[in-house]
This record gives structure tokens, C-alpha cells and sequence, in this order.
């Protein structure tokens, strides 16, 4: 997305014309945002202060504000440093994730560089994912035998050629026996 097309999403958010941003973690860590009341984390943050700036957009300035963010078994190495940062906070935290055992600090660092892989998500039915991925298969299996059609036309030219060249050669060498006979012939 450009710049302009980005400042514009923004100013309709800030105004209230659009009422749900989808952002990365970047926007939502670089802008203030007043009056945001809910933030959904779909892929859970690398660190407790990256979790910490993404549910700071909700919230602001002694309003209430609501934080929801997903994981999954994959995120459990960071999940008990957010879990830690959410019972001092004054949250109501179940106990299991305040009992996850600590990662190493090997781990973490390992953890903060790359992020789990995730399945792709889409706002497209799983029939129209795979009605899109048989079209895909169907035009490359069209071009594949396009391919081969054409590799075989031409060597089947290229046999034809060939088996024509020595079918002349044949026919040249058989004209010359022919001709050689016929003066034996003749000498004799």
C-alpha cells in the first residue's frame, strides 16, 4: 500500500468513517489512535514489551479498553512473560500460563528474531481457495501439454526431416548402384 492510500485509511479511522483497522504491528506501535476500545492480536507478539505497545492503542488516557489475542501451543515459550505482564497489570490470568516453564534465554533470543510459521489467513472460502487452485493447475497442465506438443511436433519434424534426407540418400545411392550396373553392363 502507498503512503497516500495509507494516510487516507488512517484519517478514516481517526474520524470514524471506517471502524475496524487491520494493521501491522509497526502501525500499530508508531500511532495513536484515541478512542480504541478493543485490539485483537491474531499472531501472538515475540516479547511481553511488543505485546505491551500493541494493547496500549486501547485504553488510552483512563478509558476502559479490552485486549484479545490468540495463540497457540507454538507461542508458549513467550506466553508466560505476557501472562506476567498482564497479572501485574491487575488482570485476571489462569494459572497454567503463569506455570509454563521459562524458555532459555537461547530460546528467547531465537524467538525474537523469527516468528512461528502460521497458516495463511484469508477472507476467501476454502471452495474458492481450491476452485482458484484447480484453475491454476489446469492452465499449467494446458501449458505443460502445449510444451511437449510442440517438443514432439518438432521431433517428429525433425524425424521426418531426417528419415526424408536418408530416404534421398537412399534413393541417390541406389540411382548410382543402378548407373554403376549398367555400365558393367555395357563394358561387357
Amino acid at each position: 500500500m502507498d503512503m497516500s492510500k495509507r494516510d487516507n485509511v488512517v484519517k478514516n479511522f481517526r474520524s470514524g468513517k471506517t471502524w475496524i483497522l487491520i494493521c501491522t504491528e509497526l502501525m500499530g506501535r508508531g500511532i495513536d489512535f484515541k478512542g480504541v476500545n478493543l485490539v485483537i492480536n491474531y499472531d501472538f507478539p515475540n516479547s511481553a514489551i511488543g505485546y505491551i505497545h500493541r494493547i496500549g492503542r486501547t485504553g488510552r488516557a483512563g478509558r476502559p479498553g479490552r485486549a484479545i489475542t490468540f495463540f497457540t501451543e507454538d507461542d508458549a515459550t513467550n506466553l508466560r512473560s505476557i501472562a506476567n505482564v498482564m497479572k501485574e497489570a491487575g488482570c485476571r490470568v489462569p494459572e497454567y500460563m503463569l506455570k509454563i516453564k521459562q524458555p532459555s534465554k537461547k530460546m528467547r533470543k531465537k524467538l525474537s528474531q523469527r516468528v512461528p510459521k502460521r497458516p495463511r489467513i484469508s477472507n476467501l472460502s476454502t471452495y474458492d481457495i481450491q476452485r482458484a487452485k484447480r484453475k491454476r493447475n489446469i492452465i499449467q497442465n494446458q501449458k505443460k501439454k502445449k510444451s511437449k506438443q510442440v517438443n514432439s511436433e518438432d521431433i517428429v519434424g525433425e524425424e521426418s526431416t531426417k528419415a526424408k534426407q536418408q530416404s534421398e540418400i537412399k534413393t541417390k545411392k541406389d540411382s548410382v548402384a543402378k548407373k554403376n550396373k549398367m555400365d558393367k553392363k555395357i563394358k561387357t
